[in-house]
Order: structure tokens, then C-alpha cells, then sequence
């Protein structure tokens, strides 16, 4: 036997129905309109995705559908505000309103939420080479935007995750250094964009850093640490572990259109543009990393510069 539901408060429906307009009809137990936004959302969405052009990016899917996204949004918090405003205390209570129907919508919403926002904004990776020290260490967790290149490309100095056909399904982690036109050639460990130099300053002391490519994995290496500027006034560290080393200095390198040259901060131990990388594509850009949110086995909110 189905019982008598409460009054809903008009913020409370709005607010939800503005974020999950469906969820918030069914909070408002109204089961048709539920249905009528959530197959208008679906509905939307589908015809968007079904008719964007190849050349459009996955990730520039979420700009589109940004407005009408938005529109039902708003009428749906609207009109969820009328509803409760004008609520009938003595109106049967159907059972998507019960609390288990309410349990589990929370947990299905909180999955598909999460898999929702690494799909399109926000994906988790890992660390597993040294190849971004100091910046990143081995074993550091960050978050990559996806977002952030949905409607804008990749700039100068931005750290980027990305894969290469060359090697599968591998992700990499390096720095944007040159654009596509650009000239990039290294001169005893100096980066030069166009025939100019990057200005270049030495940190004291000698940064320890665990065995990697130059040195016996059981002893540290000793490093010399420098801090890059580039045109546009950012600013990060990069290490040296030998003056001169193998990849230090290169030919003049003209980076292909649709096409980037990436670095790793830790310059002597990096596969990157200089060497079995090569030029990296914008269409294997998978987003900048922002946010590294572990590091050395603790919790941290740092921002990745």
C-alpha cells in the first residue's frame, strides 16, 4: 500500500533537478517527467555525438553539448521550483520514492559520475619513470584535464600526457617546449626556439635523485638543477646528470604541422622529441596534467607547473 509523501522544499528540488534534472523529478515524484528529461538529454546528446564532423575531437563533444545542457537544466530547476512550491502533501507516494529506490540511484549516480568525469574532464594516472624529475617523482599520482583542450590546443611550457602509435598503449608525460613551425635545436644542454636561446640559471647544490639510466640502480646519482625560462615568462626546474650527455646536442628540428616537441624535465633520462619519441601528434594529446594529488606515499593538492 503506497503512503503519503512529505513536502519537498523548492531549493532543494531546483538544485537537483538542476544538476540531474531527471533525478530531481523523481525526488519530486513526478515518474513522466523523469522520463521526458532523461530521454531528452540522451536524445540530445546522441544527436549531437551522431553528427559531428570526423574532424571534430572527442573531448570537443562536451563543448557542444554544453548549451542545450544547460537549457534543460535551468527549465528543469524552474519548474522543480513551481512544483514543490504548489506541493500536495496528500499525493500518493510511488516507489521510485522509497529509500532503497534512493540508495541506489545515489550509488548509480556516483559511479556514472566518476566515470562520466574521467571520460571527458578529469582522468587519474600514475608516475612510472623518472623521466619528469623534479617536477614529478616515480610513483606520484596526478590528474590530466581533458577539458582543457577541448576548445583551445596545447601552449608552451604545458606538461601534457599523451600516446604514439609507435608504441601502443603507452602513456607518456613530457613538457611542450616547441609548436609546430618552430626550429628546435639543444646546444650543450641549452634549448634554443628560433635561433634563441631559453634562458637558463643554475640552483645551488646538487639534488639526490634514485639510480636511473646513468648510473647502477643501486646507488643515487648526483645532479645539477637548473631552472628554464621560456618566452612567455614560465618558469621550471630541469635536472642535468652529466654535462654534455648523449642527447644534449641535436640537429636544428622543424616541427611538423598539427605537432609539438616535448621534453622531459630530467633531461640526461628522457625518451622524448630529441631521440625514439619523436614529434608528438595533437590528435594523441590526451590532456595537461594540473594537479598532483600524491606524492612520496602522501596525500598532496599541488598544482603541476
Amino acid at each position: 500500500m503506497f503512503t503519503a509523501i512529505k513536502n519537498r522544499r523548492p531549493w532543494v528540488a531546483a538544485t537537483i533537478s538542476f544538476f540531474v534534472p531527471f533525478v530531481g523529478m523523481l525526488y519530486l515524484n513526478r515518474g513522466r517527467l523523469a522520463l521526458v528529461y532523461a530521454i531528452a538529454g540522451l536524445g540530445i546528446g546522441a544527436a549531437i555525438l551522431l553528427n559531428l564532423p570526423k574532424a571534430v575531437r572527442p573531448n570537443d563533444f562536451v563543448a557542444i553539448v554544453q548549451i542545450p545542457a544547460s537549457i534543460i537544466s535551468i527549465v528543469a530547476a524552474i519548474q522543480a521550483y513551481r512544483i514543490a512550491k504548489r506541493w500536495q502533501a496528500d499525493r500518493t507516494r510511488n516507489w521510485f520514492t522509497r529509500n532503497w529506490y534512493w540508495v541506489g540511484v545515489a550509488v548509480f549516480s556516483l559511479v556514472g559520475g566518476l566515470l562520466f568525469v574521467r571520460a571527458f574532464f578529469y582522468q587519474p594516472f600514475s608516475v612510472p619513470s623518472a623521466s619528469m624529475i623534479p617536477t614529478v617523482n616515480v610513483g606520484d599520482f596526478f590528474l590530466t584535464s581533458k577539458w582543457k583542450y577541448s576548445s583551445t590546443n596545447p601552449a608552451r611550457g604545458d606538461v601534457v600526457v599523451f600516446r604514439t602509435k609507435k608504441f601502443g598503449n603507452t602513456y607518456f608525460f613530457k613538457r611542450i617546449i616547441g609548436l609546430p613551425g618552430e626550429r628546435i635545436q639543444l646546444m650543450h644542454g641549452t634549448v634554443f626556439i628560433n635561433g634563441r636561446a631559453l634562458a637558463r640559471k643554475r640552483i645551488n647544490g646538487r639534488p639526490q635523485i634514485p639510480g636511473v639510466l646513468l648510473c647502477d640502480a643501486a646507488v643515487v646519482c648526483e645532479a645539477a638543477e637548473f631552472v628554464e625560462t621560456l618566452p612567455s615568462g614560465v618558469a621550471y626546474t630541469v635536472l642535468e646528470l652529466e654535462r654534455n650527455g648523449p642527447s644534449d646536442n641535436t640537429e636544428v628540428l622543424v616541427v611538423p604541422e598539427n605537432s609539438y616537441f616535448v621534453l622531459g624535465d630530467n633531461r640526461d633520462n628522457s625518451a622524448d622529441s630529441r631521440n625514439s619519441l619523436g614529434f608528438v601528434r595533437r590528435d594523441n594529446i590526451i590532456g595537461q596534467a594540473v594537479i598532483k594529488y600524491i606524492s612520496e606515499q602522501r596525500w598532496t593538492w599541488q598544482p603541476i607547473r
